[in-house]
């Protein structure tokens, strides 16, 4: 799965395991005009795109013609009259890049890709790395038609499968290791959720978001508290979560669990330069699934997270995630639909959002100032998502169906 010239200015490789999974779930939408699990990235202000098809990703190296064309398709300003960039997020439909769109009227800049070109901490890369250029001297801001076009290849991201060297044939231990990660999904179908109006037979509308900001002050006091019960705040949150969860479940018991999602970054776990914002564009996360019993208390739930995000990821865990992310999609190809539907909350963090994008770019005479920013997914389902980030305040963004 690394890049290979198959003509002069044409690219190549084969899609890694995660990017597959990852690809199978976003295109499970299309039939219905969607991308389940599209990302859309947001950020309050004052690269030429891979093409996927048939499992293989393919770069062809532009000409004047082809950048204007994409250029055009992927870049748009829009001056007024389309409403606020969430009425714009809810009439996205599948692109075959990822585009982005500023809003001139409100100085927003809204980035959207599927989710198999990036992940959450990559988005913000992007517009960090956005951000950083545009606020440079204009003289210090190249032509894009007076470019060298081509030494741009030196930089196609590899898969995850091929940074990290995992295994092409997976040895018993891997197999094991693979299928108890794999395991954790099965809980899900009987996990308690949030009471919701329709079932099956409902047909899907737009997904729509509800955004809480704490304060700086109260963010503040948060934070401390958090740190004086040894917790992160991820950890607080995600008990939070669980705890409404269980309340509020629709046909609840005391039988019942609650099982969501643990999510790792894989960009720490990587080496330079693919750890760093240069590899914004690329698809570079994990994760499985944690089940908490009705019966357990606020705390209980609270450090059983805490010591999972705490532990990270181990290296047998790294060696197993080729064969993990193939024994994932064979799981979700195979499972049957769920009747009634999932409508639990689920949860991604991407911890302190200033540790990926700065407050302030530029010098006083050409300065950007970003005043709010936030991460988020289009989900088809009931099942719901939580974002969570830490810039100057608090945020949590509920996506909902």
């Amino acid at each position: 799965m690394a890049w290979s010239e198959v003509s002069p200015g044409r690219f190549q490789r084969r899609i890694g395991e995660n990017e597959a999974f990852i690809k199978f779930v976003g295109d499970s939408g299309h039939a219905l005009g969607r991308e389940h699990w599209a990302i859309n990235a947001i950020a309050a202000i004052d690269t030429t795109a891979v093409a996927l098809d048939g499992g293989i990703l393919e770069y062809h190296v532009p000409d004047v013609y082809t950048l204007d064309h994409w250029s055009q398709e992927t870049f748009k300003v829009l001056e007024g009259g389309y409403g606020d960039t969430e009425s714009f997020v809810m009439g996205i439909v599948p692109t075959r890049f990822a585009t982005l769109t500023y809003f001139s009227y409100s100085s927003e800049l809204v980035l959207h890709t599927p989710h198999r070109r990036s992940d959450n901490i990559g988005v913000l890369h992007m517009i960090d790395t956005l951000l950083e250029l545009a606020s440079r001297p204009s003289a210090d801001i190249q032509n894009p038609h007076m470019l060298s076009w081509g030494e741009e290849t030196s930089r196609l991201a590899p898969s995850v499968e091929v940074v990290l060297n995992m295994p092409v044939e997976p040895t018993l231990a891997i197999k094991k290791l693979a299928q108890e990660y794999t395991k954790t999904f099965y809980p899900a179908a009987d996990s308690v959720g949030l009471p919701y109006i329709g079932d099956l037979r409902t047909i899907l509308g737009s997904t729509q978001s509800l955004r809480i900001t704490l304060s700086e002050a109260k963010t503040t006091d948060v934070m401390i508290e958090c740190k004086k019960r040894g917790l992160s705040v991820t950890s607080a949150v995600h008990a939070n979560l669980a705890s409404q969860n269980m309340y509020s479940a629709s046909g609840k018991s005391e039988e019942g669990q609650y099982t969501s999602t643990i999510r790792f970054a894989l960009r720490p776990y990587l080496p330079e330069p693919y750890s760093t914002r240069a590899y914004g564009s690329c698809l570079y996360t994990t994760g499985w699934m944690k089940s908490v019993p009705y019966t357990d208390f606020w705390r209980e739930d609270a450090e059983t997270y805490d010591d999972i995000y705490g532990k990270g990821l181990s290296k047998e865990f790294l060696e197993a995630h080729r064969q993990y992310a193939l024994s994932r999609a064979y799981l979700i190809r195979n499972m049957p639909q769920t009747n009634p539907p999932l409508s639990q909350v689920d949860i991604s963090s991407v911890g302190i959002a200033e540790v990926y994008l700065r407050r302030t770019y530029g010098s006083p005479s050409r300065k950007i100032e970003v005043f709010d920013v936030s991460v988020a997914v289009e989900s088809l389902p009931w099942h719901c998502m939580g974002f969570l980030d830490t810039p100057r305040s608090l945020e949590f963004e509920l996506i909902l169906q």
